[in-house]
């Protein structure tokens, strides 16, 4: 089995524990390595929303040193992806290969050059937006669309290369982000939300839009996100929300998995990283560390 995993950001939760990426007690844990033929695992650094300005900025700062930390307390079983041309070698030796990101532009405190001061320190991915408003935009609280300096952020990560990462942001944010972005961009974390009316997931609309712009979309495992009754772990949920996704089309190839933090740190049940689940749903998308690195990074 490959797995290409779009999100995962309980790194904080595991510093607070005292975990480490070998721990029993979560739904991540380098424990499960031999179950996957290849696998690549998206580490995001979550900003909640109270947290702003310049320390925000150091919280990043923090645990990307954290990070760097932790992968060295591996013994080898796992390897950041420094630049593109890892990511290939890192598969072939048998790692788990982590690619770092950041959920929430707070973590910008409103100036243009931490994006590069990021992209600098090899996160490849940003977050625009968590639930609140911050200097780039708005999730789902309120329906403020991108700000000026929103839409300057993002033209600046497609220049140095850093991944846009549209979960969370509003509708008026999207479709501003439609407006202005001239390279493909990601839904780490998203539904459908035909499936479930939760207004962080994806209309039809959008999921197709970022599919035509040749993008790529994590499904969500938590509860709340798959089921308006949030039917607790029962995952198999999940499935109708494929059809939507258009994985019997073109979608197939722009569809991977995006766990959040409940999803890691609920109890580990029997399944959790069995094929048939959703890894096996999902089997047939490229983007899950069975194509080249060049596919999409």
């Amino acid at each position: 089995m490959r797995l290409f995993d779009l999100h995962c950001d309980t790194i904080e939760e595991l510093k607070k524990r005292g975990e480490d990426y070998l721990n029993c007690t979560t739904q991540f844990s380098l424990r499960d390595r031999e179950k996957f033929q290849k696998a690549v695992q998206v580490m995001a650094v979550f900003v909640p929303d109270d947290i702003r300005g310049q320390e925000a900025v150091q919280f990043v700062l923090d645990y990307h040193q954290y990070m760097d930390d932790q992968v060295r307390r591996t013994g080898g079983q796992a390897e950041l992806v420094e630049k593109i041309t890892d990511l290939d070698r890192i598969l072939d030796e048998g790692k788990w290969a982590f690619i770092r990101s950041i959920e929430s532009g707070a973590a910008l405190n409103g100036d243009l050059d931490n994006i590069n001061r990021f992209a600098d320190l090899n996160f490849k991915m940003l977050g625009l937006v968590w639930n609140g408003a911050n200097e780039l935009g708005s999730g789902p609280n309120n329906d403020t669309g991108l700000t000026a300096f929103g839409k300057e952020a993002v033209k600046r990560m497609e220049q140095v290369g850093m991944i846009v990462d549209c979960s969370h942001l509003n509708d008026a944010g999207f479709e501003d982000l439609l407006n202005i972005a001239e390279r493909p961009f990601v839904a780490s974390h998203s539904n459908v939300r035909a499936c479930c009316s939760h207004p962080r997931n994806l209309t039809d609309a959008q999921f197709k839009e970022i599919v035509r712009r040749g993008g790529l979309c994590g499904l969500n495992l938590f509860s709340r996100f798959i089921d308006d009754d949030d039917n607790g772990s029962k995952d198999y949920l999940l499935a109708p929300h494929l059809p939507h996704a258009g994985v019997r089309r073109r979608g197939r190839d722009s569809l991977g998995r995006g766990y959040g933090r409940r999803d890691y740190l609920r109890p580990r049940p029997e399944h959790a990283l069995r094929g048939g689940t959703v890894c096996g749903l999902s089997g047939g998308t490229r983007h899950r560390g069975s194509g080249s690195a060049e596919d999409f990074l």
